[in-house]
């Protein structure tokens, strides 16, 4: 039945791919590998860019000179600085899917490239609101934000489409996790932005050019099949790739759906209260020193980090599904743990729908997922507001939804755990699967049969009117 298939179980020193076992390499015993992962660090630290927004604000409340120049701002004010974030991430959604476009017409390497060189531009843009007051700083906020989406619209594709199957989920769930490395210095991480668009255009741009660096050449073959035989199917089955696919199939409805709520839920859990309204939270139990809560801002975000990346290396070892239900099930006993129960899940608000989406609606899929954490436009705003007036009471609504997120993800979810990436489609499409390889359907080896044909017969044509 789709969707109840059981993921392949791999033993200690060995990966499946194509319907067979391959010993694991070590990767930094591969100078392809070592290559190809140095690079990735690029796309992997743009994450930064996005999570540097929210230790910021957290930051900035906790400095007394902030509060006094705008006017110790609480409530629906405070609100309207920090929503300006997800304004600028649903302007880059809908109506305007800049993210998306990029990606599929232009390329990867020219998605990060681009929004890294345009996210620059609105740092600087941001950085002159030291002269301005709160609605002209929120304006430009949004318009930085904004820019953002672009290169994070790319980056995690390229991460995952060129990582080793063995070490794919592993990266791309490390791709979200450095949202929370927040606390290393500023001007480190300006310097590092700047950087960024030139060092991108030295990476890999090719789909495939991960099939060159493992030291296995049946590994190489089998990988190289897959791929080339699925992207054929997919495009043999899709003319002309458009938004209607994303809801077209069945499989694909479950996997839209499922990138939707993967967004929805990450900023429901309660965790938008200690990621941009932490010191309002610490003024309701009696903590006003500015050194104090900025000392338990940093710390939460360490704390946060490591678990983050804990849970990014244990991701094929436990599963998508059930540390997403650990995760929530714990939130659900103490909305305040969510600063220590919200990593485990971090990783995977952008692996999870990168992974279970075909390549020809994956950075479409993705700007679903973006649509769903847009939602936080809405959530930024009743947090302040929520925290200021009902106080502690104000967390119970967490718990409350928190249990329907706990339920959603129990019967909805698929665990994905130890399979390649191309193969992931079989849980969501049975049969009618377009996997190549080694592991296709039975659908897929018909068409691919079909496909064969074809082209012999095309080049018997040809070669007699050559004669």
């Amino acid at each position: 039945m789709v969707g109840k298939l059981a993921a392949p179980s791999e033993s200690k020193g060995t990966f499946t791919l194509g319907n067979q076992t391959f010993p694991k390499v070590t990767w930094w015993r591969e100078p392809g590998l070592r290559t190809l992962y140095a690079l990735l660090v690029i796309p992997l630290i743009t994450s930064m860019v996005n999570g540097y927004d929210g230790s910021m604000m957290n930051a900035l409340q906790t400095s007394e000179q902030w509060q006094n120049y705008f006017g110790h701002p609480r409530g629906s004010l405070l609100a309207f600085y920090n929503l300006s974030f997800a304004l600028g991430q649903l302007i880059a959604v809908i109506p305007f899917p800049f993210p998306a476009t990029i990606a599929d017409k232009l390329g990867r390497r020219s998605g990060v490239v681009i929004g890294s060189i345009i996210a620059i531009i609105g740092v600087a843009i941001q950085s002159a609101s030291i002269n301005c007051k709160l609605l002209t700083a929120a304006i430009r906020r949004q318009y930085a934000d904004q820019t953002v989406m672009i290169d994070h619209g790319s980056a995690p594709l390229m991460v995952t489409e060129l990582a080793h199957t063995q070490h794919r989920a592993r990266l791309t769930a490390i791709y979200n996790s450095t949202w929370l490395q927040q606390t290393s210095d500023h001007q480190h991480k300006q310097r590092l932005g700047l950087a960024h668009p030139f060092a991108a255009a030295s990476l890999p741009s090719g789909y495939t050019n991960c099939s060159h660096m493992a030291s296995s050449r049946d590994y190489v073959q089998a990988s190289f099949v897959e791929i080339k035989e699925t992207l054929a199917l997919e495009k043999e089955f899709a003319s002309r790739i458009s938004w209607m696919d994303l809801i077209s199939t069945p499989g694909n409805r479950k996997r839209t759906l499922i990138c939707y709520l993967q967004g929805f839920f990450s900023q429901w859990c309660g965790n938008g209260l200690v990621s941009y309204y932490l010191v309002p939270v610490l003024e309701t139990i009696g903590i006003t020193s500015s050194s104090e809560q900025a000392g338990l801002n940093g710390g939460l975000q360490i704390w946060n980090f490591i678990v983050a990346m804990w849970a990014s290396f244990n991701i094929d070892r436990f599963g998508r599904r059930p540390m997403r239900l650990i995760a929530d099930g714990r939130s659900l006993w103490n909305t305040l743990t969510c600063g220590s129960d919200t990593p485990p899940r971090q990783g995977l608000v952008i692996a999870y729908p990168i992974e279970i989406l075909p390549y020809e609606i994956r950075a479409k899929g993705l700007s679903v997922t973006f649509f769903g954490v847009s939602s936080s436009l809405l959530n930024q705003y009743i947090n302040p507001v929520g925290v200021e007036n009902a106080g502690w009471k104000f967390y119970i609504f967490y718990d409350v939804f928190l249990t329907v997120i706990f339920v959603v993800v129990y019967f909805l979810w698929v665990e994905t755990k130890n399979t390649p990436l191309e193969e992931i489609a079989k849980y969501f499409d049975g049969e009618e699967a377009k996997i190549g390889g080694g592991a296709s359907t039975s659908t897929a080896a018909a068409v691919l049969d079909q496909m064969r044909a074809k082209e012999e017969l095309r080049g018997d044509t040809e070669h007699l009117e050559t004669a």
